[in-house]
């Protein structure tokens, strides 16, 4: 069940922020067990990372080692589907604060939902570089029409798992390759000895980029230190970062911006749970580990509603 939120002011037991494996699973299992739940994402399409983000055969997921990060997608929505499950695309949360005994959700479309409990799955977004010229950079998976890339002189900002992936795929496609490796190769064993061992990729350490310089296209990337880089294509590979609706109050968080959750998903705020990328740190951030954390904060969803019912009928 999908659409715009057709009233001003809804109630549901519990409120799903963000579409992506974490929510989508916590949706699954929250209604299926009998929650009244809605699931809210601020994009058109469900999925998060693993549908704008990944285009190869997921790796981590048993059973779904051949099939792609958008036909992945296919299958969760079409199980939401199957199950009756409802969701919104393009509604955009942009504050949860508490109500009485509600938690109140405010949407950038002008709607007020209340929730009993919500559930934050909003993922994470590329990080940016925050310099001048920056909307030169590429957007998106580099594999999308590659071939386009043949030839051409390419500067890659990163040295984590998807700078080296990244830079090896060009390499391959016939690109001449620079990286900006500020602190030194982060990528894990696997994309570090494919990144070594691929011709056509020079490793600059310790550099930084200011500003990418061009008109209407890229034309170089300008160093920290001065120098120039001539370069058609830049992509910016610096990882990713937490993305919030602002809560009130605040949650506790981690110094890199996770947000702190029991091992149930609980938040430092009654009633907020959260669950996937917006807790974990980058090397624990797997599509099976979204999955499993978004079903156990929805088990823990129903087990307090339900608790909270049955003091509810010895109190009348």
């Amino acid at each position: 069940m999908a659409g715009k939120m057709g009233q001003s002011r809804i109630t549901r037991d519990l409120v799903i922020v963000g579409g992506g494996p974490a929510g989508m699973s916590a949706a699954l299992v929250a209604a299926g067990n009998g929650v009244d739940t809605l699931l809210l994402e601020g994009g058109e399409q469900l999925g998060g990372q693993v549908f704008r983000q990944i285009d190869d055969p997921v790796p981590d997921l048993l059973g779904h080692f051949t099939i792609s990060g958008p036909d992945l997608v296919k299958k969760f929505v079409a199980h939401l589907q199957q199950q009756q499950v409802e969701y919104r695309t393009g509604i955009r949360v942009l504050r949860v604060s508490r109500q009485s005994a509600h938690l109140a959700l405010k949407t950038g479309e002008g709607s007020e939902i209340l929730a009993r409990r919500v559930l934050l799955a909003t993922g994470a977004v590329p990080r940016t570089l925050k310099v001048a010229g920056e909307h030169l950079a590429e957007a998106g998976s580099a594999r999308k029409e590659i071939e386009r890339f043949r030839g051409n002189r390419v500067v890659i900002v990163g040295g984590g798992d998807e700078a080296a992936e990244t830079a090896v795929r060009l390499a391959e496609a016939g690109a001449q390759v620079q990286m900006l490796v500020r602190a030194g190769l982060r990528a894990r064993r696997r994309f570090r000895s494919r990144l070594l061992e691929t011709p056509g990729i020079e490793i600059l350490a310790g550099e930084q980029a200011a500003a990418l310089v061009g008109k209407e296209r890229l034309e170089a990337v300008k160093l920290i230190s001065g120098k120039l880089l001539p370069a058609e294509v830049c992509f910016i590979r610096i990882g990713v970062e937490v993305q919030l609706p602002d809560i009130l109050p605040p949650l506790a968080r981690h110094p890199d911006g996770r947000v702190a959750v029991d091992e149930a998903g609980r938040t430092s705020v009654k009633g907020i749970f959260a669950a996937g990328d917006i807790t974990v740190p980058p090397e624990r951030r797997y599509i099976s580990a979204a999955i499993g954390q978004g079903a156990a904060a929805a088990r823990m969803v129903e087990a307090e509603l339900e608790e909270e019912e049955q003091q509810q009928g010895q109190e009348q």
